[in-house]
């Protein structure tokens, strides 16, 4: 007990902070439909005070959600519509804010839409792609190509974004091409501490 006492004290006093991997006890209470796992996987939440995470639980214990990567091989994305499902999962606001721990890229709407990172329409359809998500030519599996408006959480910079989806959920992101510089201050960002001004 002593030891681990110690621990907490040295890792706090060194300015790390301990993450947690796994929780025993994650709620499928707020857990997101999605039509693209396999059968016996399903998708958990658990919820703090102004937090929530997103698991995975297959039968063998829940595996916390960061990133696509984290469902490759528990999925299977047979359309268009489903490669966009997987992808939103983990840059769609406010989920992607409250569910995912540290998100790199969160996806930008028009102000008419949802209002969270939100630009207006005139400028949303002036700046930002417009390619359904769609089905590209692949001999061994079936693949999928989704292009996104997306703002960088890190630097908040407006990038157009490319990714491929694979049919097992591996993605690649195949081009990021900047569209408007430093536009956190004018739409905020996930930081609830750092309100557009």
């Amino acid at each position: 007990m002593a030891a681990h006492w110690l621990l907490a004290l040295l890792l706090v006093g060194s300015g790390e902070i301990p993450t947690v991997t796994s929780d025993p006890h994650p709620s499928p209470a707020g857990a997101p439909e999605v039509s693209f796992l396999l059968p016996g996987c399903r998708l958990e939440v658990t919820a703090g005070a102004d937090w929530h995470r997103l698991w995975l639980n297959c039968g063998t214990g829940p595996h916390l959600l960061s990133e696509p990567s984290s469902l490759t091989w528990h999925v299977r994305i047979r359309t268009p519509e489903q490669a966009l499902e997987l992808v939103r999962l983990f840059t769609a606001p406010p989920r992607a804010c409250q569910m995912i721990p540290g998100p790199r890229l969160v996806e930008v709407s028009t102000s008419d839409r949802d209002r969270w990172l939100a630009l207006d329409q005139a400028t949303y359809d002036r700046v930002c792609p417009k390619v359904p998500a769609r089905e590209v030519n692949s001999v061994t599996t079936k693949r999928f190509a989704v292009t996104r408006c997306l703002l960088g959480e890190d630097d908040g910079n407006l990038y157009s974004v490319e990714e491929r989806v694979r049919e097992n959920g591996e993605t690649d992101t195949v081009n990021k091409t900047l569209l408007m510089s430093n536009l956190r201050p004018r739409i905020g960002g996930c930081d609830p501490a750092a309100p557009p001004k």
